[in-house]
């Protein structure tokens, strides 16, 4: 085993310091015309003024197709809590964005989406 990956995980068993940067998920740029979301899982790019939604490898949707946005609480024995962001699609589904160790975090990114898709937060 390498010099890094003990020492990383010496951090993440002793401080679970690694889990808050392994898990991203942030408004990364919000104007008039758009919004951008970074996941870990996938990037959010919200053309606000055509109203689509470019979801990465499911393609682009207009807003009209999203239902809701889905924030769900896990705990694990082994990661730890965090939160995870999910758009509920009314033809593909779920499609995760990402999750976050931060609450307010995924909160922000929930809200946000819903915002500006028309659509409402539902928490698990």
């Amino acid at each position: 085993m390498g010099l890094l990956a003990s020492f990383s995980e010496f951090l993440e068993d002793s401080f679970g310091v690694l889990r808050r940067f392994s898990a991203r998920l942030e408004v990364v740029e919000q104007n008039e015309q758009r919004c951008v979301i970074q996941g870990d899982r996938r990037r959010v790019v919200l053309n606000l003024e055509r109203r689509i939604a470019d979801v990465g490898s499911a393609g682009r949707l207009p807003f009209a197709q999203f239902g809701s946005v889905e924030v769900e609480h896990f705990h694990h024995e082994d990661r730890g809590t965090f939160w995870r962001v999910s758009l509920i699609t009314r033809l593909r589904g779920r499609l995760e964005v990402g999750s976050s160790t931060i609450d307010i975090d995924a909160s922000i990114a929930a809200a946000t989406l819903a915002r500006h898709l028309g659509c409402p937060v539902k928490s698990f």
